[in-house]
């Protein structure tokens, strides 16, 4: 079995949210259930899961300040596809100081979605190694 992790958010806007991901961002649904509806991007890609408020057990959560990073090719023309279809841009593209160029979006819970592409100038990203165990 391969270790993921598999971000779960309680919404109140299920289908909405299900069709967000599915119609603009190319996520296909994975497992459904009443209440429930697990995305993935591409056959093996990542997954994202939402999820109807069960009570005060699972109450409905607020999307900001949660952001789901997505590496494009281009940036700009993932902007300019995503503006086309009415999605709410909430930052336009523009260089990053850590080597990138990107925007935010955002989806039906106000979840923002970052967007971005390397520069070719990018500093090179250090990995320590003390990844948790």
């Amino acid at each position: 079995m391969t270790d993921a992790i598999i971000p779960l958010f309680c919404t109140e806007r299920l289908d909405a949210t299900k069709d967000f991901y599915r119609n603009h961002l190319h996520f296909r649904v994975a497992v459904e259930m009443p209440g429930y509806a697990e995305l993935e991007r591409g056959e093996s890609g990542p997954r994202l899961a939402f999820m109807a408020p069960d009570g005060a057990k699972w109450p409905a959560a607020a999307g900001t300040g949660l952001i789901y990073c997505f590496q494009v090719e281009d940036a700009d023309a993932e902007h300019t596809r995503l503006a086309k279809q009415g999605v709410t841009i909430v930052d336009e593209p523009e260089d990053k100081p850590w080597g990138e160029r990107g925007f935010v979006a955002a989806d039906p819970n106000g979840i923002s979605l970052y967007f971005g592409h390397p520069l070719a100038s990018a500093p090179e990203t250090v990995e320590t190694g003390d990844a948790a165990q």
